[in-house]
C-alpha cells in the first residue's frame, strides 16, 4: 500500500501574530521548511500540500513546497482544517492511505515518524501518542479516504477518529504533541534545535 501525505498549510495562524509562523525560522530554517524536511527523511517525497488563496502568502510559501509536492490552492472563504483535508483527500489515488501532516510542526523526528509508518497497512487508523496525549501526525488507511473528502469547516477529523477509533502509536517523544501556534511556542521550541 502507498502513502500520500497532506500537509496542512494553510490557515491564517492568527494566534501566531504579526507574520506567518510557516515562515518563522527555526534553528535557521522556515518552519514549514522542516516539516517537509522531516518527510522527505522519511522516505515521503510526494504528495500534496494545502495553501491560502493569497499571492503574497503563496509566494512566500512556495519555496518551500518540494518538487514532488503539488500545491492545492484553497479559496480564503470557507477556511478550516476539515475544508483543507477534503479538499486534499479528494486528490489521494484509489488504494492510497493519507498521513495528517501539521504544517506548523518543525520538530517531528524521523524515529517518531517510523514508528508511525510501521502501520500503514493496517486496517485501522493511527495516531502518534506521548503519555496520555494524542499527537500529529495521523495516519488513515485507504478505507478512510473517502469520509475524510467530506469533511467541512474547521472541525478537521475528530468526528471520525470518535467513531472509529484509532490505535495509539506510542512515543517517548514530547515533540508530537508540539505545533508553532503563538511566538512563545516557537520560543520553546527553539531549546530543541
Amino acid at each position: 500500500m502507498t502513502l500520500c501525505p497532506l500537509v496542512l498549510a494553510a490557515g491564517q495562524g492568527s494566534r501566531f501574530g504579526v507574520g506567518s509562523k510557516l515562515l518563522a525560522e527555526l534553528g535557521g530554517r522556515p518552519v514549514l521548511g522542516r516539516v517537509f524536511d522531516r518527510l522527505r527523511e522519511a522516505g515521503l517525497e510526494a504528495g500534496f500540500v494545502a495553501v491560502p488563496d493569497d499571492a503574497e502568502r503563496f509566494a512566500a510559501l512556495k519555496p518551500l513546497i518540494p518538487a514532488g509536492f503539488e500545491a492545492v490552492i484553497l479559496p480564503p472563504q470557507p477556511m478550516g482544517m476539515g475544508v483543507s483535508l477534503a479538499a486534499l483527500a479528494a486528490r489521494v489515488r484509489p488504494g492510497e492511505a493519507a498521513l495528517m501532516v501539521m504544517g506548523d510542526q518543525p520538530l517531528l523526528t524521523q524515529a517518531a515518524l517510523a514508528a508511525l509508518l510501521e502501520h500503514q497497512s493496517g486496517e485501522r487508523i493511527a495516531r502518534l501518542c506521548c503519555g496520555e496525549q494524542a499527537g500529529h501526525p495521523v495516519l488513515f488507511p485507504n478505507r478512510f479516504v473517502p469520509a475524510l473528502r467530506t469533511l467541512s469547516g474547521d472541525e478537521g477529523p475528530r468526528a471520525l477518529l470518535q467513531q472509529h477509533g484509532y490505535q495509539r502509536v506510542e512515543v517517548d517523544d514530547p515533540l508530537v504533541l508540539c505545533d508553532v501556534d503563538t511566538p512563545e511556542a516557537l520560543k520553546h521550541l527553539q531549546a530543541y534545535v
